[in-house]
């Protein structure tokens, strides 16, 4: 007699077992309502430039990354950090759930990185791409997330977006960029780990993998009739 743990019975217990679990983690990777409200709020202030102060609006890029990171749960961020030479905006680390979490293949993240936030009103640029790499090199650091409102200058290999493609070629290190946009996905049930891993492949495999994923080229070859 077969046992029901055994053939296909078995894998299809199994898939059911994991995609049970998975769908329910899926749950803690979306920002809960609370969260959604405050960052809404947040990234409206940006967008609008609605500020009481000068402080007010040249804090609220690291304001707004602080409490996303909050929000996630999964990370230890200690803000504005002074080395001997520089200083750091976000030291971050995964925290002791967000560890159990790795280990349980819930998503995949580095064990600690850097973030700087640069509140420029256009694209950042090759240069500041560069000193951030030099920044992450002397902390020996591989991973690092530039927040801005409109991203870098560039796409494909020009400019900093070809930057960043070039540094992980040659030293190894991950720049992504992380703009006011993908704030807002977040708050539209958007997984942070998803995002960052999408952002990750396309300067790893040197493509934009969400246009490959919309349309495949068989989609262009017609019909043999």
């Amino acid at each position: 007699m077969t046992s029901k743990f055994s053939g296909f019975n078995a894998l299809d217990a199994v898939f059911e077992k994991c995609n049970k679990e998975a769908i329910e983690f899926q749950k803690v990777l979306h920002l809960n309502e609370e969260n959604k409200i405050k960052l809404s709020g947040l990234i409206n202030k940006i967008e609008t430039n609605h500020f009481s102060t000068e402080k007010e609006k040249g804090d609220a890029l690291e304001l707004l990354t602080r409490e996303t990171l909050k929000a996630l749960k999964f990370f230890d961020a200690l803000p504005n950090i002074h080395s001997s030479t520089n200083e750091i905006d976000f030291l971050c680390k995964l925290s002791a759930p967000g560890n159990i979490a790795k280990s349980k293949g819930y998503f995949r993240f580095e064990n600690d990185f850097l973030i700087e936030c640069k509140n420029y009103a256009r694209p950042v640029d090759v240069t500041y791409v560069g000193k951030f790499a030099s920044l992450l090199i002397s902390h020996s650091k591989k991973f690092g997330i530039l927040v801005s409102k409109k991203g870098v200058t560039g796409s494909g290999w020009s400019d900093a977006y070809g930057w960043t493609k070039k540094l992980y070629l040659k030293h190894d290190l991950l720049i992504i960029s992380f703009t006011l946009n993908d704030f807002r996905k977040l708050t539209n049930n958007e997984s942070f780990f998803e995002i960052i891993e999408q952002k990750k492949m396309d300067i790893i495999n040197d493509t934009d993998i969400s246009l490959y994923l919309q349309k495949h080229p068989a989609m262009d070859t017609p019909h043999s009739q």
